[in-house]
């Protein structure tokens, strides 16, 4: 019965100073492009969307949760006529971490202003899978539907949804 309390109690301290080693929030940053097709019924399907985003915030480790802060640019095809510019706080969740790859759930919630000084609100769901590299660092693809609510959704209606493809660098 001693052996096994001694080997017990020699275990949980060394689990105790494994995990008092491993970091368990750290900084994440990412930056991605995209492009974007309004839904068939929801605007006008032959002008894609671009756009650029940055993401900081800190990965809460031991839970496999980010949360971080948005900022991104949207434009328009093919002309480029009038920017949009959006904020947000995007939580994310890593379901599967494998030695190379991870997967993630996402769901962005934030602010859109264009340049007419129009504003709308917009949710963003997605899936996603980041393909790790050396130093910590990812080379992200996801899947995503931004729905935006408000009155620069599209003409006529107060509703848009717009699937993304983003092609992001995580850091």
């Amino acid at each position: 019965m001693k052996k096994i309390a001694v080997a017990v109690i020699i275990s949980v301290i060394t689990l105790a100073d494994l995990c008092g080693q491993e970091k368990s929030v750290e900084y994440e940053g990412q930056v991605s492009a995209y492009i974007s097709y309004p839904s068939p019924g929801f605007g006008d399907w032959l002008n894609p969307g671009c756009g650029l985003m940055t993401v900081h915030g800190v990965r809460f480790n031991r839970a496999d949760l980010f949360l971080g802060a948005s900022v991104g640019l949207d434009l328009q095809f093919p002309w480029f006529p009038v920017p949009a510019f959006t904020v947000g706080l995007q939580p994310k969740y890593y379901f599967v971490d494998r030695p190379r790859t991870e997967f993630f759930l996402l769901c962005e919630g934030g602010y859109i202003i264009n340049g007419y000084g129009s504003d709308a609100g917009y949710v963003l769901p997605g899936i996603g899978v980041g393909f790790k590299l050396r130093n910590s660092h990812r080379v992200d693809l996801s899947v995503d539907v931004r729905t935006v609510l408000g009155d620069i959704a599209s003409v006529g209606s107060h509703v848009s949804v717009y699937p993304h493809l983003a092609l992001g660098y995580r850091f």
